[in-house]
C-alpha cells in the first residue's frame, strides 16, 4: 500500500486537423528522449502523444520532464514549429500515484518553466491515478 503520492511520468499530448506525422518525426531525430505512445488519426483530426525520458536523470520531476518537453520543443525545426503553432490543443499532463492515506501533497513548478510553457502555448493538465489502478497485483 503506498502511504504517499509518487511522480509516475508526464505525457505530452497534441491535436490537430493537420497530419502530426512531421512533428513526431523530428521529435524522434531527438533519440531516446522521446517515446512515441501514439500518433494517429482520430476523426476530423489527429492526435500523438509523448512521454519524455531525459538522459542522465534517474528519478525525475514533474518540472524536469515539462522543462526538458519545452526545451526539446523550442529546438523543432522550422517547419516543425509552425506544425506545433498551428495544433488545435498542446497539453503536458503529468501523472501522479494517488496514496490511499495521503493527506496533502505538494509538487513545484518555477515561474520560469511556466513561462516557457505559456510561450509555447501549452495547456497543463494534472492526472492522479488510483493506487490499485497502475498496480492492480498489489490489491488482492
Amino acid at each position: 500500500m503506498n502511504e504517499a503520492i509518487t511522480f509516475a511520468n508526464a505525457d505530452l499530448e497534441i491535436q490537430s486537423t493537420g497530419s502530426l506525422v512531421p512533428l513526431r518525426d523530428n521529435f524522434m531525430k531527438f533519440g531516446d528522449l522521446f517515446f512515441e505512445m501514439c500518433c494517429e488519426k482520430i476523426n476530423d483530426g489527429y492526435f500523438a502523444s509523448f512521454e519524455i525520458h531525459p538522459v542522465g536523470i534517474e528519478m525525475p520531476t514533474a518540472a524536469q520532464l515539462i522543462g526538458a518537453f519545452c526545451d526539446s520543443i523550442k529546438q523543432l525545426e522550422n517547419s516543425n514549429r509552425q506544425l506545433w503553432d498551428r495544433a488545435d490543443s498542446r497539453v503536458i499532463d503529468p501523472g501522479y500515484i494517488g496514496a490511499n492515506h495521503c493527506q496533502t501533497f505538494h509538487d513545484f513548478v518555477s515561474h520560469e518553466t511556466l513561462l516557457s510553457m505559456t510561450e509555447l502555448k501549452i495547456d497543463l493538465a494534472i492526472t492522479v491515478y488510483p493506487e490499485n489502478i497502475l498496480y492492480p497485483e498489489s490489491h488482492g
